[in-house]
């Protein structure tokens, strides 16, 4: 799936509301439209041709009637419907959302208290903790770091967002880097 419009596209998109606003704004029946291709490929639709390009023109017929009564009734229920479903799906999704977001990390845990990291500080006489010592808090902050990780993958975007409710239920913790501790 692309995510970029191409230049093609957006030339298209213009051609197109071209000749949507042509529609709409009550044409009369009469009136010609043609299209053309210059010389870089670009289409173009308008109601005159560059002599240069009268070879390749291509006239284009468009409906310029106006809908009738019945017709314009059956269109407004189908966007009324379109978005009644629309709000219904919404409503669905976030009442899902709320009902299956997972509990709090302390719930997981256990208890419905937060294990924190052990506190070590350096003995008396002692400038800088053991190796051993700082080591171990890198790996309680690190296990800190992923449990916050595993609560707000949950709460992804397919884009790679983070929706907003997910700092309601988890705690963001900064990834630890081991430089700090060795």
């Amino acid at each position: 799936m692309q995510d970029r419009c191409t230049e093609k596209d957006i030339l298209m998109f213009r051609a197109l509301l071209l000749v949507s606003l042509y529609v709409a704004t009550g044409s009369q029946a009469s009136a010609e439209l043609y299209k053309w291709i210059d010389e870089k490929g670009v289409v173009h639709f308008s109601d005159s041709v560059p002599e240069e390009y009268r070879a390749s023109v291509e006239q284009v017929q468009v409906d310029t009637s106006q809908p009738s009564a019945e017709e314009r009734q059956e269109a407004k229920a189908i966007v009324e419907r379109a978005e009644r479903a629309a709000d219904d799906v919404r409503r669905l999704r976030l009442e899902t959302e709320e009902s299956h977001a997972p509990e709090s990390l302390a719930e997981r845990k256990g208890g419905g208290k937060t294990q924190e990291p052990p506190v070590i500080a350096p003995k008396p006489g002692q400038a800088r903790l053991t190796r051993a010592e700082r080591m171990a808090i890198y790996r309680a902050k690190m296990e800190e770091y992923r449990k916050s990780q595993d609560c707000f993958a949950k709460y992804q975007t397919l884009g790679g967002g983070t929706r907003g409710y997910a700092f309601n239920e988890c705690k963001s913790v900064p990834q630890p880097r081991i430089t700090d501790y060795e």
